[in-house]
């Protein structure tokens, strides 16, 4: 549980310095609504990948039967 709780961590900082690298190549370069319409994608892409990292840290255990009985009457 530890392990993945600081994988997620982990992801969540690559992918907070990528987005930050990112948005501030698209501040720079480019016309004014070229890189409006840039930021608007990489804003939706945030979203989208705060969604699977959300999903990802639901803990949902998993269930496996260890003994099947079928009882007959």
């Amino acid at each position: 549980m530890q392990k993945h709780h600081q994988y997620l961590d982990q992801e969540k900082e690559k992918c907070v310095y990528a987005m930050t690298a990112r948005r501030r190549a698209i501040e720079r370069i480019g016309l004014p609504q070229v890189r409006e319409y840039r930021l608007v994608q990489l804003a939706q892409e945030e979203k989208t990948w705060n969604e699977q990292i959300q999903q990802m840290a639901e803990v949902v255990p998993e269930l496996v039967p260890l003994l099947l009985i079928r009882v007959e009457s």
